[in-house]
Order: structure tokens, then C-alpha cells, then sequence
């Protein structure tokens, strides 16, 4: 049986919608950034590249290139986790400078050293025709040692136990056990999402089983699947902005932001949930139908 729905129609009147909540929510977001330069001068490069990377997955999902915008959109959502462990808890500003300082400083000098150590390892091999790129790498002698007085470097279990914390699933863990509740999206939803799509990004034989099983959809079924991608994605894409924006305005007590962005939310989230679902049957009936008798 063909398809009931007209899959064009819907998802020009998703687009609209999803367009129209993301530019009333960023332009919130920027407003806050902007405002609180001091409080988030040093998240706002993290801001940034999830920002960055919402814009690519949505140019590629227009481009129908469904995979590649999943293993982007895992990165966003690593990257998003960072976020949560940055600013939270909200009212511990001492905690946040902490959590900085590991981010950009203490995490930083452990990836110098690596760096350092693999330029020594190709540099003697003496098979290399760009010296000059991994002599740069190279820490000096001070350097080195500078680095290894530091307890992040000297203490080994220390050492692990930092980069394990900022690892995505020690963050969600972590939270979860300090009975944190969020604003939107549950965490549990979130962490099954990027466990998924670490299979495509590692190539394992369930990421690749995953690409087969699409791959032997007609054109009709394929055209509902990635409306139910362009819509879910659309979905994702907004509550994460809006969560983003909620955090901020949470640490620096702009009630009213946090209040147009909450009721905004119950606005664009029963319409697009509601586009989810429809989507979602006609894809589960189109391929029942297509099940051997």
C-alpha cells in the first residue's frame, strides 16, 4: 500500500516551525552570552561548537545524508554533556571555576604531553617529510617538567580519575547519582542516544547492520524514514538549545527568560511530538506491510 502521508507538506510545515522555535530560542541564548560576558566567557567556545554542530547535522539531514549527520550529532551531544558538567550545579559558582580549570587547563596539559610524546615517536622514525609540523608539538625540557610537578600529571590515579569525569557516561552517571533533574530532556533518553550512534562512529558490526538493514528500503519507505529523521532531528535540535538556554538563565537569575523559554517549550513540544508520532506509525505500517506473509 502506498503512503497516506503527503511527506513534502509535513515537512515544510515542520521546518517552518522548527525554524521559527530556533531563532526565538538562540536569539535568547546570545542574549544571555552577550549580556553575561564575564560569568560565560569561558563556556561560550563550548556554546559555540555545539552551535556549530546543530548547523551542520541540519545541512546534512536537508542533504539526506542521514548517517553522517548521526555522527555529528553524537559529537554535539559529547560536547553537550561537557556543558551539563560544567554547570552544574548552578548555584556553586566556586564548583564551576573548578570544572573550568579542568577543562581548559588540567585536561589540556595532559593532551600536551601526549602530543608531545607521539611528535617524539614519528620524529624517530626518520620516515617523515613534515618535520617542522611535530617539532612543534614538542614540549622543552621545562616544559615537561613544569607539567609533571602538577598533581594532574605526577598522581597516576588522579590523573585517570580526572579524565574519566569528564568522560560522557561518568558525567551522566555522576548526575544522575547526585539526583539531579533537568529542565526538558531526561538523561536516560540522551545517553541511550549516544551509546546508539557510537556504534556508527566506531564502524562495529551493529552500526553497520543498522546502515544494511536502511539500505534495502524502497524509495517510497525510505521518503517516510528520513521524515522521520528530518523531524526527530528537528526535535533534538531545539530542546537541546532550549536546554542550553534554560541552564544559563538558571545561573544568572533572568527569571523571565527562563519563564518565555519554558512556556515556549510547552508550545513547540506537544506540536512536534505529535509530528513524531504520525511520522513514526506510517513508517511502522509501511514496513509491516512489507514483512514476509
Amino acid at each position: 500500500m502506498l503512503s497516506t502521508l503527503d511527506v513534502a507538506k509535513i515537512r515544510a510545515e515542520v521546518e517552518a516551525e522548527s525554524i521559527k522555535s530556533f531563532n526565538i530560542t538562540r536569539q535568547d541564548l546570545l542574549y544571555l552570552t552577550t549580556r553575561y560576558q564575564t560569568q560565560f566567557k569561558q563556556i561560550n567556545p563550548l556554546i559555540g561548537f555545539i552551535l556549530d554542530r546543530m548547523e551542520s547535522v541540519s545541512m546534512l539531514i536537508n542533504a539526506g545524508k542521514k548517517w553522517d549527520a548521526n555522527i555529528l550529532w553524537r559529537s554535539a551531544l559529547e560536547a553537550f554533556s561537557k556543558f551539563l558538567r560544567i554547570t552544574n550545579p548552578a548555584n556553586e559558582p566556586a564548583l564551576r571555576e573548578d570544572k573550568l580549570r579542568e577543562f581548559w587547563v588540567d585536561i589540556a596539559d595532559l593532551e600536551k604531553m601526549k602530543d608531545s610524546d607521539w611528535a617524539k615517536k614519528i620524529l624517530a622514525t626518520n620516515r617523515n617529510k613534515d618535520a617542522k609540523l611535530y617539532e612543534a608539538l614538542i614540549l622543552t625540557e621545562e616544559e615537561e617538567n613544569n607539567l609533571k610537578d602538577k598533581p594532574t600529571y605526577a598522581n597516576r590515579a588522579y590523573r585517570k580519575a580526572l579524565i574519566n569525569n569528564w568522560s560522557f557516561n561518568d558525567i551522566f552517571i555522576n548526575l544522575a547519582k547526585a539526583g539531579k533533574t533537568f529542565h526538558l530532556i531526561p538523561l536516560t533518553h540522551l545517553q541511550h542516544r549516544y551509546i546508539l550512534l557510537s556504534h556508527l562512529v566506531h564502524g562495529d558490526a551493529w552500526g553497520l547492520q543498522l546502515i544494511a538493514m536502511e539500505k534495502q528500503y524502497d524509495a517510497e519507505l525510505e521518503a517516510v524514514n528520513m521524515l522521520v529523521e528530518f523531524i526527530g532531528s528537528a526535535k533534538e535540535r531545539n530542546e537541546m538549545l532550549m536546554f542550553m538556554t534554560l541552564e544559563l538563565a538558571w545561573i544568572v537569575e533572568e527569571k523571565a527568560i527562563f519563564d518565555e523559554v519554558v512556556k515556549y517549550y510547552h508550545h513547540f513540544n506537544p506540536y512536534i511530538t505529535s509530528q513524531v508520532e504520525i511520522a513514526m506509525a506510517e513508517l511502522f505500517r509501511l514496513q509491516d506491510e512489507r514483512l514476509p506473509q
